[in-house]
Protein backbone atom coordinates (compact mmCIF):
# COMPACT_ATOMS: atom_id res chain seq x y z
CA UNK A 1 0.00 0.00 0.00
CA UNK A 2 2.95 2.25 0.79
CA UNK A 3 3.45 5.53 -1.57
CA UNK A 4 -0.13 4.77 -3.53
CA UNK A 5 -2.45 6.05 -0.91
CA UNK A 6 -3.06 9.31 0.27
CA UNK A 7 -3.20 10.36 3.98
CA UNK A 8 -6.26 11.82 3.23
CA UNK A 9 -7.46 8.79 1.96
CA UNK A 10 -6.13 6.35 4.62
CA UNK A 11 -7.93 8.77 7.27
CA UNK A 12 -11.30 8.61 5.22
CA UNK A 13 -11.05 5.39 5.18
CA UNK A 14 -10.28 4.67 8.39
CA UNK A 15 -13.38 6.87 9.48
CA UNK A 16 -15.81 4.96 7.27
CA UNK A 17 -14.65 1.83 8.78
CA UNK A 18 -15.09 2.96 12.31
CA UNK A 19 -18.43 4.18 11.39
CA UNK A 20 -19.55 0.48 9.87
CA UNK A 21 -18.06 -1.11 13.03
CA UNK A 22 -20.09 1.34 15.20
CA UNK A 23 -23.40 0.57 13.36
CA UNK A 24 -22.94 -3.24 12.69
CA UNK A 25 -21.80 -3.57 16.70
CA UNK A 26 -25.01 -1.60 17.80
CA UNK A 27 -27.33 -3.94 15.10
CA UNK A 28 -26.00 -7.19 16.65
CA UNK A 29 -26.19 -6.12 20.15
CA UNK A 30 -30.02 -5.15 19.57
CA UNK A 31 -30.55 -8.43 18.11
CA UNK A 32 -28.93 -10.17 21.20
CA UNK A 33 -30.91 -8.61 23.26
CA UNK A 34 -34.01 -9.10 21.22
CA UNK A 35 -33.20 -12.97 21.15
CA UNK A 36 -32.61 -12.92 24.93
CA UNK A 37 -36.26 -11.13 25.32
CA UNK A 38 -37.73 -13.57 22.93
CA UNK A 39 -36.07 -16.82 24.63
CA UNK A 40 -37.60 -15.21 27.95
CA UNK A 41 -40.59 -14.73 27.00
CA UNK A 42 -41.13 -18.48 25.69
CA UNK A 43 -39.81 -20.23 28.11
CA UNK A 44 -38.77 -23.53 27.91
CA UNK A 45 -40.20 -23.72 24.35
CA UNK A 46 -37.28 -26.10 22.61
CA UNK A 47 -38.42 -24.25 19.26
CA UNK A 48 -37.30 -20.94 20.78
CA UNK A 49 -34.55 -22.09 22.34
CA UNK A 50 -33.12 -23.04 19.08
CA UNK A 51 -33.90 -20.33 17.12
CA UNK A 52 -32.16 -18.14 19.98
CA UNK A 53 -29.08 -20.41 19.74
CA UNK A 54 -28.89 -19.85 15.92
CA UNK A 55 -29.38 -16.44 16.51
CA UNK A 56 -26.37 -15.83 18.69
CA UNK A 57 -24.24 -18.34 16.29
CA UNK A 58 -24.63 -15.72 13.43
CA UNK A 59 -23.91 -13.25 15.57
CA UNK A 60 -20.92 -14.78 16.01
CA UNK A 61 -19.77 -14.76 12.87
CA UNK A 62 -21.08 -11.25 11.86
CA UNK A 63 -18.70 -10.26 15.20
CA UNK A 64 -15.89 -11.94 13.33
CA UNK A 65 -16.17 -10.04 10.88
CA UNK A 66 -15.91 -6.81 12.97
CA UNK A 67 -12.99 -8.21 14.38
CA UNK A 68 -11.60 -8.09 10.89
CA UNK A 69 -12.73 -4.75 9.79
CA UNK A 70 -10.93 -3.41 13.51
CA UNK A 71 -7.82 -5.20 12.20
CA UNK A 72 -8.02 -3.25 8.71
CA UNK A 73 -8.44 -0.84 11.03
CA UNK A 74 -5.07 -1.30 12.73
CA UNK A 75 -3.60 -1.73 9.41
CA UNK A 76 -4.17 1.03 7.69
CA UNK A 77 -3.18 3.55 10.78
CA UNK A 78 0.00 1.55 10.56
CA UNK A 79 0.25 2.51 6.64
CA UNK A 80 -0.75 6.01 7.63
CA UNK A 81 2.12 6.54 10.10
CA UNK A 82 4.87 4.68 8.29
CA UNK A 83 3.91 7.54 5.54
CA UNK A 84 4.11 10.28 8.12
CA UNK A 85 7.21 9.04 8.98
CA UNK A 86 8.76 8.67 5.36
CA UNK A 87 7.59 12.11 5.18
CA UNK A 88 9.00 13.43 7.93
CA UNK A 89 12.14 11.59 6.66
CA UNK A 90 12.22 13.35 3.14
CA UNK A 91 11.73 16.51 5.00
CA UNK A 92 14.32 16.51 7.72
CA UNK A 93 16.98 15.17 4.52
Amino acid sequence: MAGSLKPENIQEMMSALGQFISKVSEATAELQSAGKDCADNLGDDPAGAKANASLSQKIGKINEQVSEANNIVRKLQEELEDIQRRAQAANDF
